[in-house]
């Protein structure tokens, strides 16, 4: 009975992954109820794993490193992320400028 529980709520966790980490509307409260399979309101590598995420992205959400994602780091996540309609400014680099004399690489 216990193996089928967590079938279930793994299976679960999974078809609910792509609502909870997509760019959607789910308050990190939500999110973290859709993929927390073992209610300990925090989502662990084993469960966001389970729901479809790399170690990677895992990794970029579990701010403080403890091995759990908490409502308050997916809140700080979602205010770091860029919002819909925002680019990336490309100009916005600083590019190294070579000194007087040192060759550039663009000369002709």
């Amino acid at each position: 009975m216990k193996k089928l529980t967590t079938f279930v709520y793994v299976t679960a966790a999974v078809v609910l992954s792509g609502v909870a980490f997509a760019g959607d509307t789910h308050t990190p409260e939500e999110k973290v109820k859709m993929l927390d399979t073992d209610m300990d309101n925090q989502v662990s590598l084993a469960e966001a794993s389970a729901g479809g995420k790399t170690n990677e992205e895992f990794a970029k959400m579990d701010i403080n490193g403890d091995g759990f994602v908490t409502v308050a780091e997916f809140r700080a996540g979602k205010e770091q992320a860029p919002t819909a309609g925002d680019k990336k400014d490309a100009g916005s680099k600083v590019k190294p400028q070579p000194t007087s004399g040192e060759p550039t690489g663009q000369e002709k």
